[in-house]
């Protein structure tokens, strides 16, 4: 308050002339920061309409029409946030009482899944209905075709709602190196009418693939016990100690 007042009582020892121009200076100085600060809002705007209409253009040309039409791409772009996630199930009262839950961003989470060698090669995101699974798997692709080569997967992408799912899978090449995204488990027709036999034929068919993601609605599974935790027999070479089975991780 005393360095203010000594500056007030500076300013009045001033003339009316030198008083003017230290006004309009100070005045002039405010304009160019207000100036700076909308253009540095206004270049981050354009920043981020450039990057939404490069992801559009990119999944446009890599799916076309024939796996996610334009207005799904359009609405899973326009705005997008990239979500937290964690391995607890927030609806379930039970499992958080005394419990502190941590969320971690969902985008770091998949990375140091398909990163880490583990023995967890299937992984399960649960969400509840216009949560943005979809959302997720279309920006999380696109992000990762944004990358350097160094830092790049290979990944395949197929809506399990569609009616050729199984021919877009056996097409794939390369599958022991690509990580297969597997979105809308609870819109497989074969799923709603059976999930257990459509899991395991859906693994059967992804024995050979580096990594599988599933995306489901968490509400697709009548019960908590009946979420799926193992994906199918190994029909493969198994180190000492591996199990027959390979264990679903869950992330929430």
């Amino acid at each position: 308050m005393e360095y203010i007042s000594n500056i007030i009582g500076g300013l009045r020892t001033l003339d009316p002339q030198t008083l003017n121009n230290v006004l309009a200076a100070a005045s002039l100085l405010v304009a160019l920061l207000f100036g700076i600060v909308a253009t540095v809002g206004v270049c981050h705007q354009l920043h981020q309409a450039i990057r939404a209409w490069r992801v559009r253009r990119l999944l446009e040309r890599e799916f076309g029409a024939d796996l996610y039409l334009a207005e799904s791409i359009q609405r899973s772009t326009r705005y997008y946030i990239q979500p937290d996630c964690s391995s607890v199930d927030p609806a379930d009262e039970a499992d958080l009482r005394g419990l502190v839950t941590s969320r971690e961003d969902l985008f770091s989470v998949v990375d140091r899944f398909l990163t880490r060698e583990s023995s967890h090669r299937h992984l399960i995101l649960l969400a509840d209905s216009g949560m943005g699974k979809s959302s997720f798997v279309l920006n999380y692709y696109a992000a990762n075709r944004l990358r350097s080569r160094t830092k790049r997967f290979r990944l395949a992408v197929v809506p399990l709602g569609h009616p050729d799912t199984s021919e877009y899978i056996k097409k794939i090449e390369l599958k022991r190196e690509t990580v297969l995204l597997l979105d809308a488990f609870d819109e497989d027709p074969a799923a709603i009418t059976n999930y257990h036999a459509r899991l395991d034929e859906l693994m059967l068919m992804c024995t050979q693939f580096r990594r599988v993601v599933i995306t489901c609605r968490t509400q697709f599974f009548p019960r908590e016990t009946e979420i799926p935790t193992r994906a199918g027999f190994i029909y493969e070479p198994r180190q000492a100690g591996q199990a027959r089975e390979h264990e679903f991780k869950n992330c929430i």
